[in-house]
């Protein structure tokens, strides 16, 4: 473990480290700074990596493998955490096998960057099965994406949460996300809560469950462009939903250039007051019906006072109507669509 405020730095290099009960890298304070490159670290406890107090952690062609939680309850377990103000870069580096969490940023300051990363097989908490996300930002950090992909992570591939807390991606994947262990819930590509901004430009979100992209919650803003979200599964507990997208409680989501294809239920869905979602140049095409009672299978769904705007927009070959509404909806006129006339007002769906 590395200290501040007196300045510090430390490589390490070309190492291998496995089964140790500490940390393999912890920093701790101004001034603490460490390049860690060409390093293989496999069964640590608690955290892998880990950059505190306004520290500077890089590492490089570097592999994490099997973080576990603590011995004695069997919290947390991150390959990667950077938390209280301090910075890190990692760059071709895979991190797989996580239990809580695969990378984690918390707090107003804290900022990281992903370059050329892979995220996977993050498990749950070894002391009760929750959480397992691939990428948690929380309380005003900050993250940037680059050609990074999160495959078959669990409670969600990546998500934002608090005020103040941004990720922007560019080039990423996320695919295969899988419910909690703990109750079998979730398991959504990526989510926007609580004041978030999580923004995606060129990205493939494939075989996630419950939602693909979603925002909740008052000031919470979600975008995607140029991206194709698919083959939304079914949440494993009770095989409901299966959404493409979902912005509910004030939420606003935003969709450019997107293809929406073979997703479960919805579509999309916009509920709430103050929720809003803008659609242009999209794709909304062969939504199925839910695979717990083959039920819906509508392209666009827009519910209690929610708001839509729609341009540019093509839906096709969706089994029930392609675009209900009880919100506001406003359709520009070179809106192209097929929108089947006389349905009749909808049952609610669950909340996603």
């Amino acid at each position: 473990m590395l200290h501040g405020p007196v300045l510090a730095r430390v490589g390490l290099l070309a190492t291998f480290v496995a089964d140790s009960p500490r940390p393999a890298v912890r920093l701790v304070g101004a001034g603490a700074e460490a390049v860690v490159e060409g390093v293989v670290i496999t069964g640590t406890e608690k955290v892998a990596l880990s950059s505190f107090d306004g520290a500077r952690l890089t590492a490089r062609t570097v592999v994490v493998r099997e973080t576990r939680g603590l011995s004695g309850d069997g919290r947390f377990g991150a390959g990667l955490a950077v938390e209280t103000g301090a910075t890190a870069e990692a760059r071709r580096m895979i991190i797989e096998g996580s239990r809580a969490v695969g990378v984690a940023v918390t707090s107003a300051g804290s900022a990281l960057t992903l370059t050329d990363v892979v995220v996977r097989d993050t498990r749950g908490r070894d002391v009760d099965g929750a959480a397992g996300d691939g990428l948690a930002v929380n309380l005003g950090a900050s993250v940037e994406v680059s050609r990074t992909l999160f495959e078959s992570n669990r409670n969600s591939g990546a998500y934002a949460a608090g005020a103040g807390t941004a990720v922007r991606s560019a080039d990423i994947v996320v695919r295969d996300t899988r419910s909690e262990r703990r109750g079998a819930i979730d398991g959504r590509g990526l989510n926007a809560l609580a004041g978030a901004v999580f923004e995606v430009s060129r990205g493939l979100l494939e075989r996630n469950r419950l939602v693909g992209a979603s925002a909740d919650g008052v000031d919470a803003s979600l975008s995607l462009s140029d991206a194709v979200v698919r083959d939304t599964q079914p949440e494993e507990l009770d095989r409901t939903v299966g959404r493409g997208f979902a912005a509910q409680n004030g939420a606003s989501v935003e969709l450019s250039r997107v293809s929406l294809d073979r997703n479960l239920e919805i579509g999309g869905s916009a509920d709430d007051e103050g929720t809003s979602v803008t659609l242009t140049d999209v794709f909304v095409r062969d939504t199925r019906p839910q695979e717990s009672d083959g039920t819906r299978g509508s392209g666009l769904e827009i519910q209690d006072g929610a708001r839509a705007s729609l341009d540019r927009v093509v839906f096709e070959g969706n089994r029930s109507v392609d675009v209900f509404g009880d919100g506001s909806l406003t359709i520009a006129s070179r809106l192209r669509s097929w929108i089947r006339a006389g349905c009749p007002r909808r049952s609610r769906g669950r909340r996603a």
